[in-house]
């Protein structure tokens, strides 16, 4: 198999869900990874209750376990993307500039943190 770098984009057909396409060489780059969830962020409200109310050095440590996982898997995603198309020094260019970086992860329904009882809760858009 050749390297990515080795084919010929302009005339590159992928099988896709709708059928074969030639690639879309006028969009954004994409990259993505994929994440167990028991690793990443699950749990984390209940691990930061615990540090909150019981200064649980133990829920801490698997806090910080579960960070470097999502930024290990991270690293991998922005690694590659980074190879195939300078991504990082696009990016430091444009925050030198002024310009702000926004992560997203694409979490549908994300827990925060009850200010009054430290316990999880879904986020509400309505203010308190």
């Amino acid at each position: 198999m050749k390297n990515f770098s080795e084919l010929d984009l302009e005339n590159l057909v992928i099988d896709t869900p709708i059928g074969k396409k030639k690639i879309d060489l006028e969009g954004s780059p994409v990259s993505g990874v994929r994440m167990e969830v028991s690793k990443a962020y699950a749990e984390i409200p209940v691990l930061l209750q615990k540090v909150i109310d019981q200064n649980d050095q133990n829920a801490w440590q698997e806090i910080t376990n579960k960070i470097d996982y999502i930024y290990s898997n991270l690293d991998f995603s922005l690694g590659k993307l980074d190879k195939e198309t300078g991504f990082g020094k696009e990016v430091q260019s444009q925050i030198k500039h002024g310009k702000r970086l926004l992560f997203k992860p694409n979490i549908v329904a994300p827990l925060v943190i009850d200010p009054t009882t430290h316990g999880e809760r879904y986020r509400s858009y309505h203010s308190y």
